[in-house]
């Protein structure tokens, strides 16, 4: 969780604000749902959306050093099948394909399949398996320690992240304010997640 801790701040700043906060996997539909700004990871579906890139996310694969002192570190990603790697389901349905440097694409295989990333994220901490994730999501495990990035030489980029609005919108004070919160916390700067 990057934005909620971050919210307190925005509201601080701007006492007139109120919030109602949504985390979910599928589009939002702006007029439908009366929202007013989203932050989507990924490819953008809905044109009509006023949008601005923030920034492009990392994949980062990562492990616990006692899983890596246990089961040995893989040097390349062909060395994955020897391991246990976290899945993560998609919306889909379908399993997240491990991403690596040149378009290589990874199906691994592991003893633990879910569809919640922060889940994952611990599970690999616990010393469970291997995780593949995005930079923001295992950036305070890593900063902790309690996460090692393994294959950085084969890293590849992520998705996109954008900060959008509906159509008219965009010159509204609160959507101002949001999108200039959303600059601050996931711009793209230098070790920023």
């Amino acid at each position: 969780m990057v934005v909620m801790p971050a919210l307190s701040r925005l509201l601080l700043a701007h006492p007139g604000l109120e919030l109602r906060v949504s985390f979910t996997d599928r589009y939002v539909r702006f007029a439908e749902e009366n929202v007013d700004v989203a932050i989507r990871i990924g490819v953008l579906a809905d044109q009509s959306a006023t949008a601005q890139r923030l920034r492009t996310l990392r994949w980062v694969t990562a492990a616990a050093p006692a899983y890596l002192k246990r089961r040995g570190t893989p040097g390349a990603p062909a060395a994955l099948a020897g391991h246990d790697c976290l899945r993560f389901i998609l919306p889909s349905g379908l399993l997240q394909t491990w991403r690596f440097a040149g378009g290589r694409l990874v199906a691994v295989r592991g003893n633990l399949t879910a569809d919640l990333g922060e889940g994952l994220v611990e599970a690999a901490a616990a010393g469970l398996g291997i995780i593949q994730a995005h930079d923001y999501m295992v950036a305070p495990a890593i900063a902790a320690g309690r996460l090692v990035p393994i294959l950085a030489a084969f890293a590849a980029p992520g998705p996109p992240v954008h900060v959008l609005c509906a159509p008219g919108r965009q010159t509204s004070a609160k959507v101002r304010a949001f999108f200039a919160f959303a600059h601050a916390l996931l711009g793209n700067a230098p070790g920023r997640a």
